[in-house]
């Protein structure tokens, strides 16, 4: 089973925390800190899924999910959503 994750997420605290605990848990872990790196690691890279952050600079995560999902190659790759600014309707946004 690949254990590879890609992470797109800007804020560096954010990004430590989240690589620290899933590689203590046998992930692997790959970063971009924007929408447009990170579309092109997933492009690039074999990984299993992608923990998105929701608040990027330049595209927001919606925008970097919605270009991944239109890449026949990476539709099926789980996106998980992850933001620490949640508002009303944004888990319904997500999904």
């Amino acid at each position: 089973m690949n254990k590879t994750l890609l992470i797109i997420e800007d804020n560096p605290d954010n990004y430590y925390l989240m690589k620290f605990l899933l590689e203590k848990n046998d992930f692997q872990i790959i970063g971009a800190d924007n929408g447009l790196d990170g579309i092109e690691m997933a492009k690039n890279k074999d990984i299993s899924a992608i923990l998105l952050d929701i608040q990027l600079p330049e595209m927001d995560g919606y925008e970097v999910a919605r270009r991944i999902r239109k890449l026949p190659e990476l539709n099926q790759i789980p996106i998980i959503a992850v933001t620490s600014y949640a508002m009303v309707g944004d888990k319904e946004q997500a999904i």
